[in-house]
């Protein structure tokens, strides 16, 4: 088990009230091999599906592993995984939408009711409003058809959404977290609040503006991951993103406020972030994505206490990276990775995060 140096340390930063408190320094090398995944899986190609960006991936609560991809006729599409861990090879388009980014997706974790087993995604129109639809795996099944974000207004990137679950001991429990890129160059938090196990469309309302990085703005889609881990100090949402000094920077929303924003150690980046969070067990670490300039999937878990380094997945890629976190370690699939290479195929690996 990896000491959780970096926590505490945010901690401290946040008592004090120094902004850009863990930021990097000029010495900060490129790629330096350390970080704490172990068992990583060798990439699983789809062999059908062509997409514009790699497919968003959701686990859903008790039910399969799902992609999400934008087709290249801008509608998005829906696969899953089998028993085997193999992608099938029939996609399912949900409706006749068009969008204008790539979509994200999270699995809700309720285990009764009408959410049980359901994925909320979310995407940029062509008016750069956001639009959500809650469905089962299949697509078929229909909780909440694409419908706009209420008074969301305009966004400059693709979405992020994650949910917080019910047993969070950090506020908004049992809620649904929408972040978003603003023409402003700040990334805004949106939440609905799932009371009674229900989706309520008109439940969206504003949360909170993510602080600036340091010395710097944010110009990539956000990525979020849930507070998974609740027995190590500290656990909070994550949201992360690429700043105007293609670093990547990060802030944990701790339900009432931010902690201090932190600029990842050793990298510069091409892509936006992805984030994913190795659940089930009190080791496991969230893991910070992205593709450098080479074109390879680079990964660090120095934002739970991890060493400061980036590792390289082999193989290259383009567009940006998406990932998500399962809910136990009880396979090799506690954390994947989704990519897309240059012939717009969807490539995953998985992981274990510990």
């Amino acid at each position: 088990m990896l000491q959780r140096s970096l926590i505490p340390s945010l901690l401290a930063c946040a008592s004090l009230g120094i902004l850009g408190c863990g930021a990097p320094d000029e010495s900060d090398e490129v790629g330096r091999v350390g970080s704490a995944l172990h068992a990583v899986q060798p990439w699983i190609m789809s062999s059908t599906g062509l997409f514009q960006d790699a497919p968003a991936l959701a686990r859903l609560f008790g039910g399969p592993t799902m992609a999400v991809g934008w087709g290249l006729d801008s509608k998005i599409y829906v696969t899953q995984q089998d028993g085997n861990s193999n992608w099938s090879a029939y996609w399912s388009v949900l409706g006749g939408e068009q969008f204008s980014t790539r979509p994200a997706a999270v699995g809700i974790r309720l285990s009764v009711g009408p959410l049980s087993k359901r994925v909320a995604i979310v995407a940029r129109g062509f008016d750069n409003q956001y639009y959500i639809t809650i469905r089962d795996a299949s697509g078929s099944i229909v909780v909440q058809n694409w419908a706009a974000i209420p008074n969301g207004g305009t966004w400059a990137s693709a979405p992020a959404i994650t949910h917080v679950p019910p047993s969070s001991p950090v506020a908004p429990a049992n809620t649904l977290i929408l972040a978003g890129l603003r023409a402003d160059g700040h990334i805004q938090l949106y939440k609905n609040t799932l009371a009674g196990g229900l989706y309520q469309q008109s439940n969206w309302v504003s949360l909170a503006t993510v602080p600036d990085p340091p010395g710097a703005m944010f110009q990539s889609a956000p990525a979020l991951a849930f507070p998974c881990d609740f027995t190590y100090p500290l656990p909070g949402t994550i949201i992360a993103a690429r700043d105007t000094n293609n670093k990547f920077s990060w802030v944990m929303w701790r339900g009432t406020s931010f902690l201090n924003v932190v600029a990842a150690r050793r990298g510069t980046f091409v892509s936006d972030p992805a984030l994913a969070t190795g659940c089930g067990s009190p080791s496991a670490e969230v893991v910070l994505y992205g593709r450098q300039a080479d074109n390879h999937i680079w990964y660090s878990t120095q934002l739970t206490g991890g060493t400061p380094d980036f590792t390289s997945l082999p193989q290259t890629f383009v567009g940006n990276p998406t990932a998500m976190g399962f809910l136990s370690n009880e396979s090799l699939n506690s954390v994947m990775v989704g990519a897309m290479d240059p012939s717009g195929f969807m490539f995953t690996s998985s992981a274990l995060a510990h």
